[in-house]
């Protein structure tokens, strides 16, 4: 019996849809980017991860964590965050844009985390998200994902970004720009190809990311974001009426169109003007007759202008009649439609932020602020000219973070910078597509970018060059804001865009040129190096240069010659490759072309024999060469970045917990404390200097929090007269400038100011001293309370009479109170002011028992805002102008219970049309989706 043995045949396995999609992931290099631009901000930031760290420096314990907390806090109770009463007089807290309180990111970081830790978080997650929307942008123009990569690194690890990491609602913004950009790609690409999912994807993409930029909370970053996304889509629109034409421009009716299904030609701009005025001369003197004449006429012009363009050349006649017949074309009506699109999601985004917007426009124009910046303070900040080496030197001035910087102004409103290789990588885009197009329109983004990138760095130096100036005069919105040098916001994006590009043409220029760039950027460095230290005995005596300056120098000459040598390296890998190939006796390698492998990105170039065969070991160091690129560079801004952002225990922001703090809050009762100008920029200077960070451990930090910076006491519920903040109302901050003058108790009284915190000898005063713990200063013994009854009142005509009169050297708030108007005046200054006692108060509401003698005044010394409303036991009356800058209502003999209610107009106003605008933007999104998704194609398929 025969056993027959047979082969078993391999049972193969065919995974899902799904398995195929996650096994396509992990073998391809799709998760290397995403799983980079997550995990290096964690290593950055680590001691906020891990550490148990928080931000501190600066404006993160003066102004964001003191608002953002208290907004938290009240969120936790149930309460929307509109006032805040413990600054300034009270002050509107969701006006302020700064305190994002609407933010959506913040919404989740008050519930998620306890708001210092939050503070930290918020960075991460916003750097995370500059280099995903980096990265998806660039990738979505057409560069491979190693260039995006290098681009997205560069952008979300910038000197803009990083150094301004404390300046919370600035590191909001940054990341929608390029998410924006991405979504005008969307939209462009898809009228492009007449694709509707990809119009009315991108266009939605546009409203959320329109509206979360406008939430974030800065009005600079996003007015400069808005201002880059519209000259991008003029840009789009441009090459959408211009070129390239298709082939369906002039198909018959029988036949469907197709887009973009062969070869296009693209259109001189030089044929199209010249075409647009002869068809204007031809038709005004061709007055009757078939129209085609004309036509037929611009034709034959046109052909002897511009001779590529011939009948037998492809789509020449399609050109000549396009740009003839240009009034009634096909790319003008696309790009009409592609820019009322973009403006329409544009509203859209700003409806959505209404009920930011409404509130913080009113803000606006009650604060300092109301008339644009001055002159003087808008260019406060310019980078001075010499400040520009710092685009490759950025501690030629020195560094806070080592102490000794010496530059002018501060440091990081001036550093822009992205790297060494990026910005010369930037240089050598710029440089190989001068006068010379691209592949998918990267040239055109070339010049776009380079235009931007040497546009927007003249601009920043504000007062030093004439550009800033003319803008500031003459174009809305650059009067409105302050330091030119943030415009290096929109410098830091373009290089980093360039930087990808100058990367793809490295790679895809091959090893001769590669090495010959990096060869000379060798040299230079080397050359810089050798400089500087050869200069280092006398350029300090003889030249005054200081020894930053030199360090700088010669920290770049060492960069540039790294950088070098890493270019040049493919060249010297192949000569040793074919010196190898050599010994083992095979042809030598002769060429370095671009190669698509699946072994390999696509793109990257690699050797190949004369025989044809291909050089696995080349192949593979050309990915290690991209990779090494890759990684010098972040080591580069990893290493320049990690100590800009001082961190400390969580323990100083607990202000309430410290003695001092409790003795002075129980000493208060219902008054206020007031920080002067002067006295709060001595304690902001001593504590947070510009030359240096300062100490970070917790007993230096905590006797900065000791001295109750203004905004602190938030922290601590004591009521602050003094408000760290640009949008400080106008009326307050005028009375605050003639008290910090004299410290006039008068003034004193009207605030409700008790205590002066300022050292007893800074200021001659009539004023006692006084000492609580470790606050000293002036005490106002006999201070109003911040409610009283007064029986006497002076009436005024107009606000400008009220200050007059307030500031006179013989007002008494004790037995008169100033109203403006025309309104019945009560005589009974002989019956001096009675104190009221509030009942109980919170951020949007306020009760107080008020008993009155005689017919008199229920002064509140809050600030005057719009959107109180007041109630006399239980009927609403008329809050009156009182003191020049505070309330005051109308009371009868007897005791009365009166309420002030929060609940400003602005605010129902925004909030409707911010639910007026996501219904309509909902609507229209399901209703395009819907008609998109049902729409037939040709062929009768859905």
């Amino acid at each position: 019996m025969k056993c027959l043995v047979t082969k078993a045949r391999p049972v193969s396995f065919v995974p899902s849809g799904k398995a195929r999609s996650l096994l396509w992931f992990l073998s391809s290099h799709a998760w290397v980017p995403p799983t980079l631009l997550v995990m290096l901000p964690l290593v950055l930031f680590w001691p906020l991860v891990v550490g148990g760290r928080v931000l501190y420096w600066g404006t993160p314990l003066l102004q964001f964590y003191p608002w953002r907390s208290y907004a938290a806090a009240l969120y936790r109770e149930g309460q929307l965050p509109l006032w805040n009463p413990y600054l300034g007089t009270g002050a509107p807290l969701a006006a302020n844009l700064q305190s994002a309180a609407f933010y959506p990111i913040n919404l989740l970081l008050f519930f998620a985390v306890p708001p210092e830790i939050g503070l930290g978080l918020s960075v991460i997650v916003h750097v995370m998200l500059a280099g995903l929307f980096t990265f998806v942008f660039i990738r979505a123009i057409g560069l491979p994902w190693w260039a995006a990569l290098l681009s997205a690194l560069s952008y979300m690890f910038s000197g803009y970004i990083i150094a301004r990491a404390e300046f919370l609602s600035m590191t909001s913004a940054v990341p929608w720009l390029p998410l924006l950009l991405l979504a005008v790609e969307a939209m462009h690409r898809g009228m492009r190809t007449r694709s509707r999912r990809r119009m009315l994807g991108g266009a939605l993409l546009l409203t959320a990311g329109g509206a979360m930029l406008l939430l974030a909370g800065h009005a600079q970053l996003a007015f400069y974001s808005l201002l880059c996304m519209a000259a991008y889509a003029v840009l789009r629109a441009g090459q959408l009426a211009m070129g390239p034409i298709s082939v369906d421009s002039c198909h018959s009716e029988s036949q469907p169109p197709v887009c973009h299904s062969e070869p296009q030609r693209r259109i001189s701009p030089f044929v199209v003007a010249r075409g647009i005025v002869m068809w204007l001369r031809r038709s005004w003197s061709v007055q009757r007759g078939d129209p085609s004449l004309r036509l037929r006429m611009t034709e034959e012009k046109l052909r002897k202008i511009d001779r590529g363009h011939s009948a037998d050349q492809g789509h020449g006649v399609e050109v000549l009649t396009w740009t003839a017949g240009l009034c009634r074309s096909e790319g003008l009506r696309r790009a009409g439609i592609f820019i009322i699109s973009v403006a329409l999601a544009g509203g859209l985004s700003f409806g959505i932020a209404a009920v930011q917007l409404v509130p913080a426009a009113e803000l606006t124009g009650l604060s300092v602020r109301a008339q644009g910046a001055e002159r003087d303070f808008a260019l406060t900040y310019s980078l001075w000219p010499t400040q520009i080496l710092g685009i490759l030197a950025p501690d030629a001035f020195g560094n806070p973070a080592t102490g000794d910087y010496w530059g002018p102004g501060n440091y990081w409103e001036a550093v822009a910078y992205v790297g060494v290789l990026p910005m010369l990588l930037a240089s050598l885009a710029v440089w190989r597509l001068r006068g010379r197009r691209s592949r998918h329109l990267v040239g055109s983004l070339v010049s776009f970018f380079g235009l931007m990138a040497v546009g927007t760095l003249l601009l920043s130096t504000g007062k030093y060059l004439p550009f800033f100036i003319f803008f500031y005069e003459h174009v809305p919105g650059f009067g409105s804001f302050q330091a030119p040098a943030r415009l290096l916001f929109l410098y830091t994006f373009a290089v980093a865009g360039l930087a990808g590009v100058g990367l793809d043409l490295l790679v895809r220029d091959g090893c001769e040129r590669a090495a010959v760039f990096g060869r000379l950027l060798a040299l230079a460095g080397i050359g810089m190096m050798v400089a500087g230290y050869a200069s280092m005995p006398i350029a300090g005596p003889m030249l005054g240069m200081r020894i930053t300056f030199i360090g700088a120098l010669m920290k770049l000459g060492a960069m540039l010659a790294v950088s070098g040598m890493l270019v040049a390296l493919p060249l010297v890998v192949r000569r040793v490759s074919g010196l190898l190939d050599a010994l083992r006796g095979r042809p030598l390698s002769t060429t370095c072309i671009a190669c698509e492998t699946p072994a390999l990105p696509e793109g990257l170039s690699i050797e190949t024999s004369d025989s044809g065969r291909v050089s696995t070991v080349s192949g593979r160091f050309h990915g290690l060469w991209i990779a090494a690129l890759l990684v010098f560079v972040v080591a580069d801004l990893l290493v320049f970045g990690a100590p800009l952002n001082p961190t400390t225990a969580p323990d100083v922001y607990r202000i309430g917990d410290l003695p001092s703090v409790h003795s002075l809050s129980a000493s208060l009762g219902d008054r206020r404390v007031y920080t002067p100008e002067d006295a709060f920029l001595d304690k902001f200077h001593r504590a947070f200097g510009f030359k240096s960070f300062g100490p970070s451990d917790g007993g230096e930090v905590a006797a900065i929090a000791d001295r109750l910076p203004p905004n602190l006491s938030t922290l601590a519920g004591i009521h602050e007269a003094y408000n760290y903040d640009p949008l400080q109302l106008a009326d307050v901050r005028r009375l605050q400038r003639l008290a910090d003058r004299t410290l006039s108790p008068a003034l004193l009284d009207v605030m409700a100011v008790r205590y002066v915190l300022i050292d007893m000898l800074s200021i001659g005063s009539d004023l006692p001293a006084f000492e609580i713990g470790a606050f000293v200063g002036r005490e106002n013994p006999g201070a109003l309370p911040r409610a009283f009854v007064s029986y006497g009142a002076q009436i005024v005509d107009n606000h400008d009479e009220a200050l007059a009169v307030v500031s006179s050297a013989s007002f008494d708030p004790r037995r008169s109170v100033v109203l403006e108007g025309d309104r019945p005046s009560i005589l009974r200054s002989d019956l001096p002011a009675t104190p009221a006692s509030i009942v109980s108060a919170d951020a949007q509401a306020l009760t107080i028992q008020a008993y009155a003698v005689a017919p008199g005044y229920l002064v509140l010394s809050d600030a005057f805002y719009p959107g109180w409303r007041a109630y006399v036991d239980g009927e609403r009356t008329e809050i009156l102008h009182a003191n020049y800058a505070f309330r005051a209502v109308r009371l009868e003999p007897g005791e009365h219970l009166v309420e002030f209610r929060y609940l400003p107009s602005s605010y129902v106003l925004g909030l409707g049309l911010s639910l007026v605008a996501l219904l309509a933007a909902s609507v229209l999104f399901v209703g395009c989706g819907v008609h998109v998704l049902c729409i037939r194609r040709p062929g009768g398929t859905p």
